[in-house]
């Protein structure tokens, strides 16, 4: 409450990841069902990095860069894993 979208993204990136954000825009919009009866709308951001220092959040093992054709096998969410896919095929030609 009391922020905008963008604002929200910018705060979880630095949250989740110690980075500091330029947010470009809306990249991914997922329905999860992962709990049958409580839906998720995820909604993830593109940002570009302005600072900070890559950390893991409290709530996460590692936090790491990786080749979007080789990401982690071990990815909790079925959305992450659709995003890096779409980004992987968006970003073919430069990879």
């Amino acid at each position: 409450m009391g922020e905008t979208l963008e604002e929200a993204a910018r705060r979880e990136f630095k949250e989740e990841t110690g980075l500091d954000v330029r947010i470009e825009g809306v990249c991914f919009v997922y329905l999860s069902y992962q709990i049958p009866d409580r839906p998720v709308l995820g909604v993830w951001h593109c940002g570009i990095r302005e600072g900070g220092e890559l950390a893991a959040a409290d709530d996460a093992a590692e936090a790491r860069f990786f080749p979007l054709g080789t990401p982690p096998s071990n990815l909790a969410f079925d959305g992450d894993k659709l995003l890096i896919e779409k980004l992987r095929i968006q970003h073919e030609g430069e990879l």
